[in-house]
């Protein structure tokens, strides 16, 4: 890593993904964030998209965005649609949901993985975050969880709580009690923090 040009760039690209590999992030960036302005196109694609990934698992959406975007003007094909999806999410957790549109149907123009595909149109269908504090069978069972949670929301100054219908992996009717409805994931998170209940999640919002 001491040495110049692309043997320098290359040296810092092997460190940062070998200490990402490692799940040690914050030395994988603090090498990868040298590899990104690379010469070579090719290493410095990969290290954005990289880097781009390591800020978004850090909550660092701003910076998670603009990485990816600066990948994607690099990668081509597959590449590319996975660094404006990933782009895409990030835009959406910030609550910029005309750039995320944006984002996510170029990624929609530049793959052809049926998978990503099918990613890309959830995505698209998503309006906002909600805090998901349980699934219920019973509708009944649904409703009490949901009259408790009320009391707390309303206690702490939260949303409303509402019963949604809707099914879980195994296709079976669950009734979903949710806490909320936020335009960014921050501000569910915090909105979260705020009820106390560790076992909730944070879940998007689809039309």
């Amino acid at each position: 890593a001491t040495a110049g040009g692309t043997q320098r760039d290359l040296a810092h690209y092997m460190a940062g993904m070998s200490a990402y590999r490692l799940g040690n992030h914050e030395t994988a960036a603090r090498y990868l964030s040298v590899a990104v302005n690379s010469r070579d196109e090719s290493l410095a694609a990969d290290a954005r998209s990289t880097l781009g990934l390591i800020y978004s698992a850090q909550g660092r959406y701003e910076a998670a965005a603009n990485m990816l975007l600066r990948s994607a003007d690099l990668h081509t094909g597959e590449d590319r649609a996975q660094a404006y999806f990933y782009a895409g999410t990030a835009q959406q957790k910030l609550g910029r949901w005309p750039q995320a549109r944006t984002s996510l149907i170029l990624a929609q123009r530049s793959t052809r993985d049926p998978q990503l595909i099918q990613q890309i149109n959830q995505h698209l269908a998503v309006t906002g975050y909600t805090i998901q504090v349980g699934a219920f069978a019973s509708r009944t069972n649904a409703d009490n969880a949901a009259r408790v949670y009320a009391t707390k929301a309303n206690r702490v100054g939260l949303g409303s709580v509402l019963v949604t219908p809707s099914t879980n992996s195994q296709g079976r009717a669950v009734n979903l009690v949710q806490v909320g409805r936020y335009a960014t994931f921050n501000a569910a998170s915090a909105a979260r923090t705020k009820l106390g209940d560790r076992g909730a999640v944070i879940v998007p919002l689809q039309r």
